[in-house]
């Protein structure tokens, strides 16, 4: 197309709208007209069901990520501007008291009308609310950190409230777009580890020479390793 280098294809897609969290479109890769078909990233998909250009922008396993390009003179206004894009991947739903917890990301800035960025660097916001019920939350604090536009990071929250449920809130923003990107949501929530004996135990019970029964009640969802050692004269071997 205009010695560009890019490739026009068709097919035929109903119900096309964008997606609620990231503002682009996903074209099933069935609905092109040959399946044979393998666009690439920055080709253009002509939808003839409604006679909208897409721009290929990302491509997954069954539909193609795409940019809905506006073409002069359709009526339907400016360009369009796409919000920042922010993936987290999901931390741990419990940790123990006093634990750090490091939450990793990837926040991708937002594009114009020709899939050029807008920001190289990104700000992420994030804030730790304390979970009262399903539907109240109260927010004791706010943080921020710079990152590189599609560079996996992440931020590392080393307040967590002890043995309470707290809602880790984070979106990103750039400097050239007024418009944030969707924000992740994920609860945690925090417990204490303690270790005691359980219910009947008796350090006078004696045991066979070669055999000795451990007892271990484990509560909680929290990831747990236990070393046993057998001492003489409380001397560990």
């Amino acid at each position: 197309m205009g010695g560009s280098g890019v490739s026009i294809y068709y097919g035929s897609a109903s119900g096309l709208e964008p997606d609620a969290e990231t503002d682009f479109y996903y074209f099933p890769k069935d609905s092109l007209e040959n399946d044979k078909q393998t666009p690439k990233i920055d080709d253009i998909i002509l939808n003839v069901n409604d006679g909208k250009f897409f721009r290929v922008i990302d491509i997954l396993e069954d539909t193609y990520e795409c940019m809905l390009l506006l073409v002069s003179g359709s009526g339907e206004g400016p360009s369009q501007i796409f919000k920042p894009k922010l993936v987290v991947e999901t931390p741990p739903e419990n940790m123990v008291n006093g634990q750090s917890l490091k939450v990793y990301f990837t926040a991708t800035s937002a594009r114009d009308e020709n899939n050029d960025i807008l920001d190289n660097k990104l700000t992420i916001t994030y804030t730790l609310s304390e979970v009262i019920d399903k539907n109240t939350v109260t927010q004791y604090y706010t943080g921020t950190k710079s990152v590189n536009s599609g560079e996996r990071s992440f931020i590392e929250i080393t307040n967590l409230r002890e043995s309470q449920q707290t809602e880790i809130a984070i979106y990103a923003s750039g400097s050239n777009h007024t418009k944030p990107s969707s924000t992740s949501r994920s609860n945690v929530t925090t417990s204490n580890l303690t270790l005691s004996y359980p219910f009947g135990f008796s350090d006078a019970t004696r045991y066979s020479p070669d055999t000795v029964v451990l007892s271990c009640d484990v509560v909680g969802n929290l990831p747990k390793i236990l070393d046993f050692y057998f001492d003489d004269d409380n001397t560990p071997k």
